[in-house]
Order: structure tokens, then sequence, then C-alpha cells
């Protein structure tokens, strides 16, 4: 699927919204288990191009089309493809 720039959100705002509609896979969405999650899996998601670093302390952004089924993998799977 390819990218368009309105599918591209803060990617804190879009974990949020993942991890409320997932409550199962125990994240409550709030900004400690972002930093966290990104700590953990940021550099993995940055390389498959599913989250970007917009610049120096500025907030990093999400594709809204391919965060939830890629993390959902991460988070759940022992491989992800």
């Amino acid at each position: 699927m390819q990218s368009t720039i309105t599918n591209w959100k803060t990617a804190s705002a879009v974990w949020r919204d993942f991890a409320r509609a997932r409550p199962e896979l125990g994240y409550d969405g709030g900004a400690n288990s972002w930093i966290h999650f990104q700590r953990r899996h940021g550099q993995h998601l940055k390389g498959l191009d599913v989250i970007r670093q917009t610049g120096t302390h500025r907030p990093m952004i999400a594709d809204t089309d391919r965060f939830e089924r890629i993390v959902f993998d991460l988070l759940t799977l022992t491989r992800v493809p």
C-alpha cells in the first residue's frame, strides 16, 4: 500500500488509540507506556518505515495504514516477518 501524507499522525496518539483498542495486550496507552514501547521497538519500526522522527525534539509520526498490523504482530509473535 502506498503511503499518503494524510495517513501520518503523531505516533504517541496512534499508540494511545491502538493500546486502548486492545486492552488484552496490557498497555494503557499513556505517555509512559509509549516511552517504554518506542525505546524497545522504535528502531525496528523506523527501519520498517512505520514511524519516523521528524527532527530533534519533535514528535515521531506514524503511518496509520501500517502501524496497527505491524505493532500487533510485533507484540504477539516471537518472529516478525
